[in-house]
């Protein structure tokens, strides 16, 4: 996505650089598939307040949460670009929060960046979990509350809490 806006940039005619946007788009949303073991995991936290907290283009983040089928699966969704700040500042985390009705003490933000996750959600006060690629994260890097390295570890994890 990022090439074709680059390269759309440097398409003089306004309609052309409209129409390789669209393309790339289009392209890039007939790729989005959920993560493996997404399904089972939001199926076994339904009884539970779940929030979303996505960064990017309002426009875009919508279009790939409605492409995904999600906005029935989340309690709230925070769009950064909705809200003019994103992760890791504190603000998306405590909207997100207030939409949930749920204190910071009480929730548990999980990522897989620990700059924007991982950081952003224990500045805000909440425990982060990093799905991480295994091992320990660097030692100049925030430091999540559990490392789980992919949706069904995480499931497991949950399930002993």
């Amino acid at each position: 996505w990022a090439g074709a806006r680059c390269l759309a940039a440097e398409v003089d005619d306004a309609a052309a650089r409209r129409a390789l946007e669209r393309a790339a788009l289009d392209s890039l949303m007939g790729e989005l598939r959920l993560l493996p073991g997404a399904e089972t995991l939001l199926a076994a936290l339904a009884d539970r307040p779940l929030g979303l907290i996505t960064n990017g283009p309002s426009a875009l983040q919508w279009g790939k949460i409605d492409r995904l089928g999600l906005r029935r699966r989340f309690d709230a969704i925070v769009v950064s670009g909705d809200e003019g700040v994103h992760k890791p500042d504190p603000r998306v985390f405590a909207a997100a929060l207030a939409r949930l009705g749920v204190p910071a003490q009480r929730a548990l933000f999980v990522g897989d960046s620990l700059v924007h996750d991982v950081a952003g959600a224990k500045g805000a006060g909440l425990k982060a979990v990093w799905i991480g690629p295994g091992g320990d994260p660097p030692l100049d890097a925030p430091a999540p509350d559990a490392i789980v390295p992919g949706l069904e570890a995480l499931r497991a994890w949950l399930e002993e809490k």
